[in-house]
């Protein structure tokens, strides 16, 4: 029977390998298309507006109220991801081969919980977190047009029901988490390559592979957390959905009526 560290090994190995038969620069250019489409949705995010599949397709235009709950909501994410960053609160999955941050924790819940004053304040946190432990570079600057956005991805695909109770609920937690987790594992190696940080082969086996990794190590490990921390949130009135007027949006594109 295969223990923990043979079976992470050899999905890193797989992960790599499936990079390495499909061309380090292919993926390349893919990651790059996808770090422009995902520029361009951040600045639609940015300037409020955001694309809808249900109840029906269309640009909407979103109206988030910043009221006292919302700004201490948004503050609490952006401490927690900062604080423990700094900290460098982790715990050691595998020795020698995988340490989870326990920041990624609260990255997967908190813009479910909390909508986008948790987007921001995680992804700002992110930002904040590189200046602060020295690890600041120009990759960096990706949150701002993919990390951000990104937990918004989260924010919309489960944020509707974090409860996990029932199978629209599973299936929408695990679209999204992979949605996001694809996304991740193409354009943050494109950064990376980008800004000249890492040479090809490496970001696109190596870093790439660690970067699976993680999204499925939490993904698993979310699956507990989300529902325990939802409870807890619903209980004091502070889940998104349950405040007042904290969040709406209407259609611009096609044009209907105002919906939350």
């Amino acid at each position: 029977m295969p223990g923990l560290e043979e079976i992470l090994r050899g999905i890193f190995n797989a992960v790599t390998g499936f990079f390495k038969l499909g061309g380090f620069s292919t993926f390349q250019t893919i990651g790059t298309i996808g770090v422009i489409i995902a520029a361009i949705y951040s600045v639609m995010f940015y300037l409020g507006y955001d694309i809808k599949f249900s109840p029906r397709l269309g640009i909407v235009k979103y109206h988030q109220y910043w009221g006292s709950k919302a700004l201490a909501l948004g503050a609490i994410s952006f401490a927690l991801r900062v604080v423990l960053e700094v900290a460098g609160a982790a715990v050691v999955l595998v020795p020698g081969f995988m340490t989870l941050k326990l920041s990624f924790l609260f990255t997967g819940t908190l813009p479910a919980l909390f909508g986008v004053p948790a987007v921001l304040g995680v992804g700002l946190g992110g930002l904040v977190s590189d200046i602060f432990t020295g690890k600041f570079n120009p990759a960096s600057l990706g949150y701002f047009y993919w990390g951000i956005v990104s937990y918004h991805i989260l924010y919309r695909f489960y944020g509707h029901d974090p409860s996990l109770t029932n199978l629209r609920s599973w299936v929408m937690y695990t679209l999204g988490w992979w949605v996001w987790g694809i996304g991740a594992n193409l354009l943050w190696p494109a950064i990376i390559v980008l800004n000249g940080l890492m040479p090809l082969e490496v970001a696109w086996t190596a870093y790439a592979g660690v970067v699976f990794l993680m999204i499925l190590a939490f993904y698993f490990i979310d699956m507990p957390f989300l529902p325990f921390f939802y409870r807890i949130v619903k209980r004091w009135g502070l889940f998104w959905r349950d405040i007042p007027g904290y969040y709406r949006y209407e259609y611009v594109f096609p044009k209907v009526s105002v919906e939350t």
